[in-house]
């Protein structure tokens, strides 16, 4: 595993322990300097509740810069970091810039300050899929924005992440049917090595956040689902998972500790009652989007029940009508995933659009199985993932506030920034 600090010299250490490489000053990476007018930087205030590594510095400019990386064909996870602050140097800059890896728009006039004041975040990170060729290079580029009247803009990015991953993780292997998808019956979607994925979403049904180094070798982050859960009066579940049989599939599709907890509904039924679980994760229109549900029962009864059957909806559309977990996996113990595809579609300048992912039983022993989730955004014919920036963010950035007047009429010019980078 590689990973590159950019705007960094030598090697510097993370709090998980791994250790990046810098960008600068080193023959190992004389061929990975990025191409164009760059220049390191730090950032003007001191960091705050964020690792320091690979956010200490950033790769920045006013003019686009790339680096073009040697991978092994296959597919891989590329995730790109931003700390966005006042960096020296550009303190009456704004962030605004489109980035690309080989064929694939990843963003377009994106701002990372805009991005995490709208989240809340001291930092972005976007986590991306993509497919690279034999015989190809990987070209990531950064171009600060044309179009705006600002006349100062920049592009920036302080880390890079490139980890190569099985084939068929995401994409669908050769012989299989594919992701089915909403709404169609019997019809099943490929995800082909032509099509990018953004991640949306990662969550641990009823636990606590999962971080990168605790999953091991994929290094993903697995959020805390509470505040995507729409239901009130649920008790958490936990599992003893040193049982547990991977008959169905590899040890490493999710982190083992993804099945330590899950939500069971806390209180009896009454009549008729339909038990519901719906989490409501926040989506740009105008794409697909693969939704993968991971299960495992720990329940003997549940093996056992004449209603163990369950439905899946997404969008309010039926996904799978009878669900049945032991059908799937073959007994207790034995975790299994489901991929559904949906649909979204819109304009992409529409924002506060939601995906809705809802089980439903009328016997609340099927809940409890539901243990992870995972939202993907996929390409566009055009080749793109990219969306605007949050409208209205919560808290803006001392430049932001600056020139927020002329924001809306002035988007448009930027400049670029890259502190770290990572290929595995």
């Amino acid at each position: 595993m590689l990973l590159f600090d950019c705007g960094s010299i030598g090697n510097s250490t993370a709090l998980d322990g791994r250790e990046w490489i810098g960008d600068t000053g080193s023959d190992l990476m004389s061929s990975l300097q990025p191409r164009g007018k760059t220049r390191s930087s730090t950032a003007v205030d001191k960091l705050s509740s964020v690792d320091g590594v690979p956010y200490i510095t950033s790769r920045i400019s006013a003019t686009p810069f790339q680096y073009t990386f040697r991978v092994t064909p296959g597919q891989i996870f590329l995730r790109l970091h931003f700390y966005p602050a006042s960096y020296r140097g550009f303190e009456n800059s704004l962030d605004l810039f489109t980035g690309k890896a080989g064929p694939f728009t990843l963003l377009r006039d994106f701002s990372a300050s805009l991005t995490a004041d709208g989240s809340g975040e001291k930092y972005v990170v976007k986590d991306f899929c993509l497919n690279v060729e034999v015989n190809a290079k990987l070209n990531v580029t950064f171009s600060p924005s044309k179009s705006s009247k600002l006349k100062k803009v920049h592009a920036f990015v302080n880390g890079i992440e490139i980890i190569s991953i099985p084939a068929g993780l995401y994409y669908t292997s050769v012989g299989d049917l594919g992701a089915r998808m909403v709404g169609l019956n019997n019809r099943f979607y490929i995800i082909e090595n032509t099509t990018a994925l953004e991640v949306v979403q990662r969550l641990n049904i009823g636990g606590s956040s999962i971080s990168p180094i605790e999953d091991f070798g994929m290094f993903r982050r697995w959020s805390e689902d509470s505040k995507y859960l729409q239901e009130s009066g649920v008790h958490r579940v936990s599992h003893l998972t040193n049982r547990i049989k991977y008959t169905n599939m590899p040890a490493f599709v999710p982190p083992p500790r993804l099945y330590h907890t899950a939500w069971k509904i806390g209180r009896g039924k009454r009549g008729n009652e339909i038990f519901k679980f719906t989490w409501k994760i926040p989506i740009d229109l105008g794409f697909g989007y693969l939704v993968r549900l991971h299960f495992c029962d720990f329940d003997a009864g549940m093996a056992e029940s004449r209603q163990r059957e369950f439905t899946i909806h997404i969008n309010n559309r039926v996904a799978e009508n009878k669900a049945d977990l032991i059908g799937w996996s073959g007994g207790t113990e034995i975790p299994v995933y489901r991929d559904y595809l949906v649909m979204v579609k819109g304009e992409k300048e529409v924002r506060n659009y939601d995906l809705l992912i809802s089980l439903q039983s009328v016997d609340e022993l099927v809940f409890g199985l539901l243990n992870g989730l995972e939202v993907f955004k996929l390409s566009n014919p055009d080749n793109s993932l990219a969306t605007p920036n949050p409208l209205f963010p919560r808290r803006a950035s001392k430049i932001w506030n600056l020139k927020i007047p002329n924001l809306f009429s002035a988007f448009g010019q930027s400049n670029a920034v890259s502190t770290g980078m990572t290929i595995i």
